[in-house]
């Protein structure tokens, strides 16, 4: 039963119920005024929520403003605990609503009321956290007035109807679905600006009469908070004026950096001259008091999607003519970009920005971020699904070109939508999100721009299923179609043409190629044959197995893998003629073989299918130089640079440079992009590798170790190392070399890096064992004739005292590059551990011919060379 009293308050009727109790009219007999109380049922709460409860409302009692509805007592009685509230006559904006929507000089009243309110209470350090529509009241007076200001975080209750659209918890109360901000729908910190936030939705429902993101589901509702650009409210209202209609697209921007950074700025904005003039409001007379807040959100939904994908292996390396000894390793971003190879995970990578007359729309495609089922390897597959669709789907549209972001470094986290745009010199970043249970998974789309991140088209939450990849790949081809509805299809664009089955299997092939050694490879290419035999139309099968062989014709030169290569291809541009992506295959393997009349031919074409498009101003540079036209080579990568300044094409012009000798422009290139993108690891590691090769190791030393602690990869430890050995530091090269060999212990660079630094030491036994290491390694490696493997067993003879051997290795590896200027170090340090003095004095006489710094030269087994007077000359003279 009702009771009919509260202390000295007479009950007269119910205003309305919650599942954490009731509200009720009631007259205070001591004052004689009629007041409102809300009851907490004893049974609602337990003793911890009652204390913050009662902790609250002693906070929000201390709070005097007009706009906000007082606390005038706490009560604690049998029947629960009472807070006795001002009564106030009229109606809820929500109530109001129902009308249609506010005149604009009345939504300025409105916004200038709240956000007066707001300023008070964030002031005394309490957010509202559930600001809507039902928690302001319209007096008769004209004035709207703030309900339930810093509870509605206290208590979670059940919703008053099947139709509440407040998310059910017992973990506290932090909104309602459809006017929580981001970062409350994430569970993240919150500051004033989320309530803001909140205001925006209940200024775009005032003045427009719809909310801008309440959809038919919780989950869709929270969705479109999340990722939905809403359309300014002066497209659904032209009566409001464009100033108001800015500050309400302002307060509803999705990163809470971007909204006004408080009330009071809101509010000034709002004095200074909304667009219209405040006026009293039609309130009515109904008097009305709002139901409990709506319940705690049980789920939350990620802001953001991330890493890239891993664009693949290439088919080849460049040689760094001249400035790079075989001490120095590469990092995995800079072989993609001396590499020939063109072969890319997916689809074509297109850069962007700022774009010529008919240049085309470039879109990184982030890598999905995964939330629940992380981990898990049939969602790890159906997330490299989810992107291979989205480039398949964005490749197939004429007027974008769509880019692949390169894998983070091991450790390294996840860019931000606009690092990632930066990176790539993307207009637009797509993004998605996958949130897996047994079967199926959710997935969201998001198109995003570039610059501030800022959602500009997203889709409803969709669910694919985890055991037909093929189907999740349809299914996220037609759903990211409508985000760019203005772009027409693209003649001659290839499908996904394979059995689910085989789609899946090659998903799992493509992962273990980006970790593959040269001897993993023969299974990997026994399991494509039998993909292609299964689905004979699965192109991308026959452009991964053509990648694996170029890349084994690269280590090998044996020209049966290379016939096979143009084999798989030929048989990928039968299937797919007008597709793109076989004659970037062939452009690469052909460049690689030294066909360069081949590869300019597939280049042609690639020019016609692809016009204006900078990667083929890319691959012309790379044409130029195997042609040995450096100069136009630098040209044309100039211009592709000045047309899309990615970091990939600004390493490359970078590599480029110190391949001509100018460090100097190489160093303001690299200096450029780093301000420009800070802590970039592939460009402060080319930064740190020129150091080296101009001579100042102990700045070398400086940036690996940086780059070491950040992320300790293979290729930084390793060339940290050999900086400290330059410098003389044998004890700290060796620290860094074992952790090198530890992450890599079958990278013999690496091994006999370690033995120099031990045998430097004066530890002779474990530099042996090391050696031996190294050529045991080597002789398991199927490029035997490979000139870089010939050195290296060559030093480790040499170091051995096997100096016939060693002298005989050298001799072999010179046959095979007789004018690589990097293998002239290594023959002189060879002919100098084995103690031929005039033929190192020859061999290191080629490498300063071709600009390698003398620094090098400071190992202690060139100290027979220093002591010549001759060489002693020539060294000054660098």
């Amino acid at each position: 039963m009702e009771p009919e009293r509260i202390g000295p308050y007479r009950l007269e009727r119910k205003l309305g119920a919650g599942g954490m109790g009731v509200v009720y009219a009631a007259w205070d007999e001591r004052l004689d005024r009629r007041v409102a109380l809300k009851q907490i049922r004893p049974d609602a709460a337990g003793d911890l929520l009652r204390e913050r409860f009662r902790r609250e409302a002693r906070a929000v009692a201390q709070l005097d403003h007009p706009a906000i509805v007082r606390i005038h007592d706490l009560l604690e009685t049998e029947a629960g605990v009472w807070l006795v509230l001002q009564y106030v006559e009229g109606t809820t904006l929500a109530e109001r609503l129902r009308q249609g929507p506010l005149a604009p000089e009345q939504v300025v009243a409105v916004a200038r009321d709240v956000l007066g309110a707001l300023e008070a209470a964030h002031a005394q350090g309490l957010l509202h956290r559930d600001l809507k529509a039902e928690n302001v009241m319209l007096a008769p007076s004209g004035r709207a007035l703030v309900l339930d200001f810093g509870l509605a975080k206290l208590y979670a209750s059940e919703p008053d109807s099947p139709a509440s659209d407040s998310m059910p918890g017992t973990a506290g109360l932090v909104g309602t679905y459809r006017a929580m901000s981001p970062e409350q729908a994430n569970s993240l910190p919150l500051d004033p600006r989320s309530d803001l936030f909140s205001l925006g939705v209940l200024l775009y429902e005032a003045a427009t009469g719809v909310s801008p993101f309440q959809a038919q589901t919780p989950i869709a509702t929270l969705t479109r908070v999340c990722t939905h650009l809403q359309t300014p409210a002066r497209e659904l209202a032209p009566a409001v004026p464009a100033a108001l209609s800015a500050l309400i697209d302002s307060l509803l921007e999705k990163d809470a950096a971007r909204r006004p950074r408080s009330a009071g700025e809101a509010l000034a904005r709002i004095e200074s001259g909304s667009g219209a003039a405040a006026a009293p409001l039609d309130t009515g007379q109904t008097v009305s008091f709002t139901p409990f807040p709506a319940p705690h959100p049980s789920h939350h939904l990620p802001l953001a999607a991330a890493p890239a994908s891993d664009p693949g292996r290439p088919v080849s390396v460049t040689p760094y003519r001249g400035l790079r000894p075989r001490r120095l390793a590469l990092a995995a971003a800079l072989v993609l970009l001396a590499a020939l190879g063109l072969f890319l995970v997916g689809r074509l990578r297109f850069p962007s920005s700022p774009s010529p007359p008919g240049a085309p729309l470039y879109v990184a495609v982030a890598r999905p971020e995964v939330g629940l089922g992380a981990g898990r390897e049939d969602v790890v597959l159906a997330a490299a699904a989810l992107q291979a669709a989205s480039l398949r789907a964005l490749t197939a549209l004429e007027g974008i070109a769509a880019l692949t972001p390169g894998a983070p470094e091991p450790g390294e986290p996840a860019p931000t939508v606009q690092r990632l745009a930066k990176l790539q010199a993307a207009a637009e970043v797509l993004t998605a999100t996958l949130d897996c249970q047994a079967h199926h998974c959710q997935v969201v789309l998001r198109r995003q721009r570039g610059s501030d991140g800022r959602v500009i088209a997203s889709t409803e939450p969709f669910e694919v299923p985890l055991d037909d990849l093929h189907l999740l790949d349809t299914a996220a081809s037609t759903y990211l179609k409508p985000l760019y509805a203005g772009f027409h299809a693209r003649p001659g664009a290839s499908q996904l043409q394979a059995r689910g089955e085989d789609y899946q299997r090659y998903l799992r092939l493509q992962r273990q190629w980006q970790e593959a050694r040269p001897a993993d490879l023969q299974p990997l290419l026994g399991e494509l044959d039998q993909i292609r035999a299964g689905s004979p139309l699965f192109l991308d099968a026959y452009l991964l197995e053509a990648r694996i062989e170029g890349f084994r014709f690269y280590q090998t030169r044996d020209a049966r893998q290379l016939d096979h290569a143009l084999g798989l291809i030929g048989e990928a541009r039968r299937i797919a003629p007008d597709d793109p992506l076989p004659l970037d295959a062939l452009f690469g393997v052909a460049l690689n073989a030294g066909r360069l009349d081949e590869a300019e031919e597939a280049l042609n074409a690639l020019e016609q299918r692809l016009p204006g498009d900078v990667r083929t101003l890319q691959q012309r540079a790379m044409l130029s130089e195997q042609r040995g036209d450096r100069r136009k080579a630098l040209e044309l990568q100039r211009a592709a640079v000045e047309r899309h300044p990615s970091d990939q094409l600004l390493i490359g012009l970078a590599n480029l440079q110190m391949r001509l000798g100018d460090m100097a422009a190489a160093r303001s290139t690299l200096e450029n992009l780093l301000r420009r993108v800070p802590d970039l690891s592939s460009g402060e590691n080319l930064l740190a590798q020129l150091e080296l090769e101009t001579g100042d190791p102990a700045r070398a030393a400086e940036l690996y170790t940086a780059l070491a602690r950040r992320r300790p990869s293979y290729a930084m430890l390793s060339n940290l190392g050999v900086s400290q050995l330059l410098l003389g530091r044998y004890r700290e090269a060796a620290a860094s070399l074992r952790t090198a060999c530890a992450l890599a212990p079958k990278t013999y660079s690496a091994v006999l890096d370690l033995g120099d630094a031990e045998t430097l030491q004066g530890h002779r036994a474990e530099g042996e064992s090391l050696y031996r290491r190294v050529l045991e390694l080597v002789s398991q490696d199927p490029a035997q004739d490979n000139w870089q493997l010939l050195a290296s067993k060559a030093q480790a003879q040499a170091h051995l005292g096997w100096k016939t051997e060693a002298a005989a290795t050298i001799q072999q590896a010179t046959v095979a590059a007789p004018d690589n200027p990097d293998l002239a170090f290594e023959a002189a340090l060879v002919y100098a551990v084995i103690g031929d003095t005039s033929s190192a004095r020859a061999s290191a006489g080629r490498a300063l011919d071709h600009g390698l710094n003398r620094r090098w030269f400071s190992l202690p087994w060139f100290e027979p060379l220093r002591r010549d007077p001759d060489f002693r000359k020539r060294l000054e003279r660098r």
